[in-house]
Order: C-alpha cells, then structure tokens, then sequence
C-alpha cells in the first residue's frame, strides 16, 4: 500500500470512528470497533487523537445494573469542541442557528417580519447573520466546521445551487455556496427540509436501523426525501424532491397534456386542505406566511377535538397513502416519515397509517408509520454535522497543534 493510500485510509477510518461516536453520543472503543471492523490498535489511536483535539472525551461509567466491579469507559463528544451554522428556509419560519457538536443551540437569528421576496438578498443576510453569530459566540474559529442549509425549493445539491424556491416567490437561480462563501469560511451542504430531516432521522434519530427509508415533508406543498442503503449495490442513495409541481393524475377522465392536469399542489397538499376547509375564505389569504398560519390552526382546532376537520385529516392522510402507492410498492420502505405541520395531526397520521396498512402486500412485510417533531430548522444542523464532520475530512493537525481546547 502507498503512503498516499495509507494516508487516505487513515482520514477514512478517522472519519468512520468519529462518526460513530457522534451519532451514538456515547459508544465504547469495543462497539466501534465491532461496527466498522477495525482492530483495537487502530481503534485506540485515532481515539487518542480525537481526544488529543478535544473533539471526544472519555466519560467512565459502571456496569447498567449498578453493581460494584468491573467499570467500563464510553465515548462522547466534546459539545464545545466544535461549532456549526443551520439554516431552514421554508414558507413558515425563516431561521439561522449556531450549535454545537451535539447540536445544542448556543444562538439564534430569526427573520420574522423581514421581506423575504428576493431570494439572493435574502440568502446573503442570512449569511452576514451567520457570521456575527460565529463571531459573537465561537473564541475558535477553527473550531467551525460548517453550514448545512434546508431550503424549501429545488436545488442541485452537488453544486450548492438552488434553482427556484416558487413557494417563497423565488424564481431565480441563486448559487448558494458563492453568497455563503462571502462571508463564512467552511463548507456548504444544501438540502430540501424533507431530505434534511430523513437524513438526520436516518444518521442520528428514529431511522438509524432501517435500511430504507421515506420522508414526506407534509406542508404547503409536500417534499419527499429517500434514503436506501444499497444491500446488492453497495453505497447510499440519498434522493429529494419537491412535488409540487408533480401532475395530479388520478382521475380518469383527465387526459392529454401534462399541463391540463391539476398539480399535486393543487389537489393533494396542506394548500389543498385550506381551500378545503375555508372555502372562498381562502381567497383572502395574501402569502405562503398567512397560508401556513392557517394550517397550524386547523391543526391545532383538530387536535382540541373539531371532528370535522379531523375527519378530513384523516382522510386526507389515507388519500397521500393511496396516491404514493406505486412509489411504496416499487421503493418498498421499511419507514416512511411524516414531517411537517399536517404530520402534527394523530388523525392525519392514523389515516395513512390505516390506508397503507391496507394496501400493503404481505409479501411486502409491515411498513412503519412515524411522525417526527423534527423541524427543517433543527434537520439543517444535523445536516451540518453530517456532511461537514462525518463525511467530510477535517484539519485535526491544526487542532492537535493548538493542543486542542
């Protein structure tokens, strides 16, 4: 083997070892080892040298059932070692966050009230509030490792592009990693809030033992983010989408263009359920802002007992399992997540629950159902610590010759 290999192989490893650790908050030197099949020897030194940079601690602890006797050590991270920035954009609240590595908050900026119309201009201040919070609250600057951004639109995630955000009445193409760059140093990772919450649940929540895994982001419109551990293939596939635009076709009498159809917005979507319950009242409501307000209160009359608006939750959750159907025979999920202010109704939940319970092959086996209280906002920080610590490398000579914190 080459140094160069050598050397790639050592930043992999280090990479896999820190991983683990921070997705399991607290793990031994023995489980690690067992989960990626290192030896101990390699497994002790790159521990020594994460705790060397004090980005992990060891945390001794006695056995579970609290006999005297053999103690055992565990892993953590360090939640001052290192600090990272989340953004989440969407219709309803517009946020900037900094947090540390075990994703506690230390300080926010919330844009409430602010014109968000212009996409560029928008994104840029967030950038320069990012900033002062870096420069506010981190003493290290090497200790920031990154910004991770949920933005509710279409994007190309690989180039850090967003290309439109229609439901904040952005239409222009925006390069994300350009603005940001201005004005924080550190990379960039771009996200729908429905890939970021599925990736978040699937690295650090309620997915992490599932192989396949569907989010749907239920709000105005409704995003879909995947995730499928290849078992023949080998490697991840993690994919989004936003749906709005996606052609409302289930009604037979619809044919011809594409254009003619109703799109999912229209028909099957929290907009969808607005209009629905309000009627012409809709009419009246002036922005996403004032649309998305109004889901949270049908929600929240829902759940204080309103049995009309329950009931048409309820079906409007089993009417979303019946038209993803082809996508869940084909996808075959073990967990599909509902995220988002429709997922905050039992009913909504219980719906779809029901209707996929009854639509499943049993070939197929039993397809999990969860709602996540994850928010974009607290999804676009895991995505940080995600994409820009666990797999990507990070300077630890430089921190290892600052003799760490």
């Amino acid at each position: 083997m080459s140094a160069r290999s050598q050397e790639e192989t050592g930043k992999l490893n280090r990479r896999l070892v820190l991983g683990e650790i921070l997705k399991n908050r607290a793990i031994s030197r023995t489980e690690i080892a067992t989960n990626l099949g290192l030896n101990a020897a390699s497994i002790s030194r790159i521990t020594r040298d994460l705790i060397d940079a004090d980005l992990i601690v060891e945390k001794e602890l006695s056995e579970p059932d609290g006999r005297r006797g053999r103690r055992f050590v565990q892993l953590s991270p360090v939640a001052e070692g290192g600090y990272i920035i989340g953004v989440g954009i969407n219709a309803f609240r517009q946020s900037v966050t900094l947090a540390d590595l075990e994703n506690n908050k230390i300080a926010s900026w919330e844009a409430t009230g602010m014109p968000v119309n212009d996409g560029p201009t928008f994104l840029r201040l967030c950038a320069k509030k990012a900033a002062r919070l870096i420069q506010e609250n981190v003493p290290d600057q090497s200790r920031f490792f990154g910004t991770g951004l949920a933005v509710a639109g279409h994007i190309d995630k690989n180039s850090k592009v967003l290309k439109s955000a229609p439901i904040m009445g952005w239409e222009k193409e925006v390069d994300v990693a350009s603005v940001f760059s201005e004005h924080l140093s550190g990379p960039i990772a771009l996200e729908t809030p429905s890939a970021a919450i599925n990736l978040a649940e699937t690295t650090f929540g309620m997915a992490s033992k599932f192989s396949k895994t569907i989010t749907l982001h239920c709000s105005l419109v409704t995003g879909i983010g995947m995730t499928i551990k290849g078992e023949g293939g080998g490697g991840t596939l993690n994919s989004s989408s936003v749906l709005s635009d996606a052609p409302f076709t289930s009604s037979s009498h619809h044919s011809g263009l594409v254009q003619q159809f109703p799109t999912l917005e229209d028909a099957l979507s929290g907009r969808s359920f607005v209009r629905k319950m309000l009627g012409d009242r809709a009419g009246l409501l002036k922005n996403d802002a004032e649309w998305g307000r109004e889901i949270v209160a049908l929600v929240d009359r829902a759940n204080s007992g309103d049995q009309a608006i329950s009931d048409t939750l309820m079906d409007l959750g089993a009417e979303y399992a019946r038209y993803f159907s082809l996508l869940l025979s084909v996808l075959q999920p073990q967990l599909i997540i509902l995220a988002g202010p429709l997922s905050e109704s039992p009913k909504f939940v219980e719906g779809m629950r029901d209707q996929i319970r009854y639509q499943t092959p049993p070939r197929m086996g039993e397809v999990q159902v969860q709602a996540t209280k994850m928010t974009h906002i607290g999804a676009a920080r895991w995505l940080s610590i995600r994409e820009n610590l666990i797999f990507r490398d990070i300077n630890l000579s430089h921190l290892l010759a600052k003799g760490g914190t």
